[in-house]
């Protein structure tokens, strides 16, 4: 008996889901999502809404009560009113009670104005928001991704719930977000876009990366990592087996209005290669197609981390 309990453990466990946790079932699908921290963090998320639509305010405490059963080993729950006011959070308790609508990051992101437009972001069904903060008892500032949903207390009470990894490892569900925002962006404002998606400050720009929109012939609008323009092609860029990625990418699109092409790049001086990930859409400026993309780390294997 003792044999099959400690099995159903251990396959709990490897699923990536806290077994302390309270089950609400049944969870949303989270495939898209290559690492188990970010799938046990959802799976926190996911809970703790459920949680508080059931109790309403009595949630605070039971996740008070039972840290252990409401927090993970880098990840902390917050609630927040959607006037930007703190009701509960576990990494920072001297925030309830005060409103943080107005935060902005160090790189002038409106952290909580982003969350909450993202919550009804249904190309986010996770309302995933990237922004600097500090780490409870350090001084340093890290690039936090935060998933956020919004739920509603039986008094009729609407609050967003979320949670967040600091210095997190980029997925690619997040730049299949970045980009489809932006082509959305670019179809409905034209050239009006441009500035918007190379702004630091928003929602286009995480985990130091940021869209990118070339020409077809590979001239760029917005260049990948820089803000200047650069009188080159895109299409003469060559990756470490001397493959054209961007090329590739833009003779893909000839054929679909979306696709993905894969590269190998050395990230920082000394690494290995590491394989990355280039996926493009189609977008229309003001009756121009362009193409809009980002470029994403691919997971990597265990001895490359």
């Amino acid at each position: 008996m003792k044999k099959v309990l400690w099995g159903a453990l251990l396959l709990l466990l490897a699923a990536g889901i806290g077994y302390s946790l309270i089950p609400r079932e049944p969870l949303p699908d989270f495939s898209a999502y290559a690492y188990r921290d970010t799938r046990r963090m959802l799976t926190l998320v996911h809970r703790a809404a459920a949680l508080i639509e059931e109790k309403g305010d009595q949630a605070f405490e039971d996740f008070t009560a039972d840290e252990d059963k409401w927090t993970l080993d880098n990840a902390y729950l917050y609630v927040y009113a959607l006037d930007g006011t703190n009701l509960y959070h576990g990494g920072y308790p001297d925030l309830v009670g005060r409103n943080l609508y107005g935060f902005t990051d160090l790189w002038g992101k409106k952290a909580m104005q982003m969350i909450y437009r993202e919550t009804e972001n249904p190309n986010n069904p996770f309302g995933w928001v990237h922004y600097i903060w500090n780490a409870p008892g350090s001084l340093h500032p890290l690039w936090k991704s935060s998933c956020n949903l919004r739920a509603v207390m039986p008094n009729g009470k609407v609050v967003v719930v979320g949670s967040g990894l600091d210095d997190s490892r980029a997925e690619v569900e997040f730049f299949r977000i970045l980009v489809d925002d932006a082509v959305a962006l670019v179809d409905s404002r034209g050239k009006a876009a441009l500035p918007i998606l190379k702004s630091p400050a928003s929602h286009y720009t995480i985990l130091d990366n940021r869209v990118f929109v070339m020409n077809l012939d590979g001239s760029c609008l917005i260049y990948p990592g820089m803000d200047i323009t650069v009188d080159a092609s895109l299409f003469d860029y060559k990756d470490f087996t001397g493959s054209t990625p961007l090329l590739e990418l833009k003779n893909r699109l000839e054929d679909a209005d979306r696709a993905t092409v894969g590269m190998l790049c050395q990230q920082h001086a000394g690494e290995h290669p590491a394989k990355m990930s280039i996926y493009g859409r189609l977008a229309q400026m003001e009756g121009q197609t362009v193409v809009v993309g980002a470029i994403s780390p691919l997971p990597q294997p265990a001895w490359m981390n």
